[in-house]
């Protein structure tokens, strides 16, 4: 088996035959390996000016033992040069597959937007809160956040995940989702 000494002499000896052998100088050019160019300016993102998109939310709500998808509408006014609640709205007209329709609001406020990053889009964040009440999710209050990004470079569709707390009358449980909205 090999020793110590012997596992040093094998490393010695592989790490010098990696220099190559023709150099005369002894002297060993640097390897410089070139960062990956950041790219931005990719989106337009206007300083002043409204926007609105509609879409729909998606909550993946605890309903008994299982969860179910709630479905609705949601719209949005993005405001460009407002310096807070740049982003607002509501989600409404909910339903699940078990009961059909719910009624309530989930609402869209002190919603901010986030600046292109090297390669990571535009976007934004916002709160949610709100009840939706019909079937087995009576009376469920929602509070929690969305986190967007731009799809498109013209700022035409965004699209990110919601996430937070749901109190039922069974108790407080966490939820998630999705929400996808399209420029008016």
């Amino acid at each position: 088996m090999f020793g110590r000494s012997d596992l040093a002499l094998v490393i010695a000896v592989v790490s010098m035959s990696a220099c190559g052998g023709s150099s005369t100088s002894g002297d060993v050019d640097p390897i410089e390996a070139q960062p990956p160019e950041v790219v931005t300016g990719r989106f337009d993102v206007p300083q002043s000016g409204t926007a609105r998109y509609s879409g729909f939310m998606n909550l993946n709500l605890p309903n008994g033992a299982i969860r179910e998808t709630a479905t609705g509408n949601l719209s949005l006014s993005v405001d460009f040069s407002a310096s807070s609640d740049q982003v607002t709205g509501q989600a409404r007209g909910f339903s699940i597959p078990s009961s059909g329709s719910l009624t309530g609001t989930i609402f869209v406020t002190a919603g901010n937007l986030e600046a292109e990053q090297g390669n990571t889009p535009p976007g934004f964040e916002a709160e949610i809160s709100g009840a939706l009440r019909g079937g087995s999710l009576i009376n469920s209050l929602i509070t929690g956040d969305m986190v967007a990004e731009f799809d498109t470079t013209d700022l035409s569709s965004a699209s990110g995940v919601v996430f937070g707390d749901v109190t039922t009358t069974q108790g407080i449980d966490i939820f998630d989702g999705s929400f996808s909205v399209a420029k008016q």
